[in-house]
Formats: C-alpha cells, structure tokens, sequence
C-alpha cells in the first residue's frame, strides 16, 4: 500500500490550473500516488448544440492533461467528466474512489482581493471528510517551509502527525506554532497581579505543549517551535509570512457553518488571506501513517 495512493485532481482548465497540475504531478512521484482527474460541468445548459459543444471541448481537454500524466511517469485513471454542482461532484467523487486527498486551485483571484478563496475550494473543505490540498496561483510543490499550528485537540494531533511525516518525506523544514489568548485586555488597578496571572497562563501553556509534542517522533527532523499571545488567526497570518512558508497543514473541527478550526473560526479567517499553498484535515490522514511509521521502524533496524 503507498503512502498516499490516490489523489483526486479537480481541474476548471483556468489558467491557473497548469500550476495545479505541475503541484499534483510533483506530489503523485515523490509518493507515487495515482491521479484520478475530474472536471464538472454545468446541466443547466438549455442549447443543445451549446451543450454538445462544451462537451467536446471538455473531453479534449481532459485527454489532454490525462496523456501529460502518463508522460510525466505518473499512474493516472480515466479522467471522470460529471455534470451539475461542481463541489457536491467532486465530495461525491472523493467519496466513491476512496481517495486520499483531493487537490483543488484555489480559484482566480486577485492578489487586491480581501478574501483570496475561491467559493469551490471554500466549499469543498467545509463539507468533505477528505482531506483538501488547495494550490494557490502563485506557488508550485517547492515545499521548504511548512507551518502546523495546534490547539492541544485531536484535530491538531492529526494534523501534526500528518506535517511531520510531509515534512520527513520531503526534507522541508516543520514549524510546529501555537497561540494562547489572554482575555483581560486592559489591566486590572494592580498591575503586579495582571503579569502574574499572565506569567500562570504562559507558563501552564508552555508545559501543555510540551506535553502534547512528547506524542510525536521528531527526530532526523528539521523543525522548531515556536508560542505567540494574541488572536490565533492573526498570529497564524503573521508566522506564514515570517517564515515565509510554502504550506500550511491545519486540522478543521467540521463544525456547523463555515468550517471551524483551533479556536472558534479560525480557520475561516486563516484559508480566506493565507498567501500560500494549505491542507485541511477533518477526520481522516492523507499520509499512510501506519504504513510510513512502520517503513521507519524496518529503517531503524
């Protein structure tokens, strides 16, 4: 069984798309996964000959990022073509091949744009169980940095799982970050008091994450930690651009509404103005995590 056997690759055909394509292939070799490709199309066409025509065009298109799969080396499916809503498609998809990842652009934006996610993509990582690696239009699979924030709950522990082993495969350099809020915003009359308690906090902070991190085998890793006060989203935001990231892997809770990350609606706030490419896992690994710790034990011994 390979470390990550399927991804599910939604392509629009955008321009940016190649740049997906580029990330998927990368990806397929260094875990020599197979690319399973789709594109939906829309069933509300009432021209028939419009309809016959998108058609066409769409199985050309496809034939031809399906023949630069198997050109690249890489072991590919026959590329699915499906009509109707396009991120109710793609979770049905996932779902009926089982795969391990479905990776998606992030959708054409503007750098000027407040909110940089398309609404597939949105869409897609608040209703799928699968874990979803979004592209963005600007970076490639040249992973170096990647950033893992975590809270102390079991969906954190899957992601840092998950990082660790990425960060293993690929020689990239982990960032393990937590943040802890201090909700007295204005100090009391005695100030002395104030630090003290903030002291407390930080302090009962620091030996639960250490805590947490003895879970986890972080050896032959390049990887450091790192704790910030303040708002979680905001902190997040400023250690990608600090570390100049390449990849965020963060655990998403699959609460009702908008998905919720870490505290609350983090998440919200993090996928919509992260500048780099991100994973989001719900209730299930990308990473073959039996398998690869059991490729460690034999390389151990």
């Amino acid at each position: 069984m390979r470390l990550l056997e399927k991804i599910l690759l939604a392509t629009d055909f955008s321009k940016s798309s190649h740049k997906t394509l580029k990330s998927a292939i990368a990806l397929a070799k260094a875990f020599q996964s197979k690319i399973i490709l789709i594109h939906v199309l829309p069933n509300n066409i009432k021209n028939e000959k419009v309809r016959i025509l998108l058609n066409g065009a769409a199985i050309k298109k496809l034939d031809i990022i399906h023949q630069k799969i198997i050109k690249e080396g890489v072991k590919t499916a026959k590329p699915i073509l499906e009509y109707g809503n396009h991120f109710e498609n793609i979770i049905q998809t996932a779902d009926s091949n089982n795969v391990n990842m479905i990776l998606i652009g992030a959708g054409e934006k503007l750098k000027s744009d407040v909110f940089q996610l398309g609404t597939t993509a949105a869409k897609i990582i608040r209703l799928s169980n699968k874990p979803v690696w979004v592209i963005k239009n600007e970076n490639n699979l040249n992973v170096r940095n990647i950033l893992c924030p975590i809270d102390f709950s079991k969906e954190s522990k899957r992601a840092l799982k998950n990082a660790i082993n990425m960060a293993r495969r690929i020689k990239a350099e982990l960032i393990v970050f937590s943040v802890y809020e201090v909700h007295n915003l204005e100090p009391p009359n005695d100030r002395l008091n104030w630090d003290q308690d903030n002291e407390l906090v930080l302090s009962a902070h620091k030996n639960e994450f250490n805590l947490f991190l003895k879970n986890f085998d972080l050896t032959d890793l390049s990887w450091k930690k790192e704790i910030q006060i303040g708002d979680p989203a905001v902190e997040i935001l400023k250690a990608l651009k600090r570390y100049k990231s390449d990849l965020l892997i963060i655990g998403t809770t699959g609460k009702s509404g908008l998905t919720r990350i870490l505290m609350g609606s983090v998440t919200e706030k993090v996928i919509r103005e992260v500048p780099c490419s991100f994973i989001t896992l719900k209730s299930e690994d990308f990473i073959n995590l039996k398998l690869e710790t059991r490729i460690r034990d034999i390389q151990k011994h």
